[in-house]
């Protein structure tokens, strides 16, 4: 099976659009040092890409110098990570892009 793949998308599923069908917020209570641990293992550009689609609360293009102490940075991507579930989902493709298999 590691032989499948679909042509034009790169190892980590791009350009492959995910959108969302249900989403619910569900509060977690605020763990600043959790969050700080997190950032530096985030796909960056498919959270953009995430946020954009969800018309979630805006993310800088790339974590902020010092976001370690940056309380507002984090509270919005404890937010963004912790509290946003999405619950149904549609896999969607360029229509230009051919699956092969």
């Amino acid at each position: 099976y590691g032989d499948l793949y679909v042509q034009g998308v790169g190892p980590r599923g791009f350009p492959l659009r995910l959108q969302a069908t249900e989403v619910s917020i569900n509060p977690v209570e605020f763990n600043p040092d959790f969050t700080v641990r997190m950032i530096p293992k985030v796909e960056w550009a498919a959270l953009l890409e995430v946020v954009d689609t969800l018309h979630l609360t805006e993310v800088p293009k790339e974590p902020i110098q010092g976001y370690e102490h940056n309380e507002e940075f984090l509270r919005k991507m404890h937010h963004v990570l912790l509290e946003v579930e999405v619950l149904g989902t549609l896999v969607k493709r360029p229509t230009a892009l051919p699956l092969a298999c």
